[in-house]
């Protein structure tokens, strides 16, 4: 189930989804409509990073919890390169009942043009389109968005590509 949320890469590799967006990735689209159902709001997407303390990703369920990540990725060490855009997306205003989801995947040498979420059951997978594959690169690239995702799309037994979330910043 394609979840929604396309991001093209824009100038410093913020990114929309679809239509006109403004310079930190926002979009107004992305909400349930009678013949969709509920999907997911792309707040933000990097095609190109490089580093994301937090792989495979983290699922925020409460302002609180919100506020200990955000608190967590900004006392790190080594911050990364994603870092600010993602902390700008969780202080984003979402719906009451939205679940945050920040999404991080190791592509290698690829480049990518969009990003989407889909659903594999309790899921939630990275969707990777426009992909270049390149013959070596300098660093690998981890491409990292960030979802504000309908409650009912994000049980509570909800896995990121497969994986747990991370709880490191617990």
């Amino acid at each position: 189930m394609l979840l929604g949320g396309c991001a093209s890469t824009g100038s410093g590799g913020a990114t929309g989804s679809g239509g006109a967006t403004g310079p930190s990735g926002s979009s107004g689209s992305g909400r349930s409509s009678p013949s969709s159902g509920p999907i997911p709001t792309r707040l933000f997407a990097n095609t190109q990073a490089g580093y994301f303390a937090a792989e495979p990703g983290v699922v925020l369920r409460s302002s609180a919890e919100v506020t200990r990540f955000a608190a967590w990725l900004r006392s790190r060490p080594r911050t990364g390169d994603v870092d600010d855009g993602v902390l700008t997306a969780l202080a984003r205003p979402r719906g009451t009942d939205d679940v945050l989801v920040a999404v991080a995947q190791n592509v290698g040498c690829s480049s990518i043009k969009q990003v989407s979420l889909a659903a594999h059951g309790t899921d939630l997978v990275l969707v990777p389109s426009g992909t270049t594959k390149h013959p070596e690169c300098l660093r690998a690239n981890v491409v990292v968005a960030v979802f504000a995702v309908p409650g009912e799309l994000a049980p509570t037994e909800v896995r990121i590509n497969g994986r747990a979330p991370s709880t490191v910043w617990r």
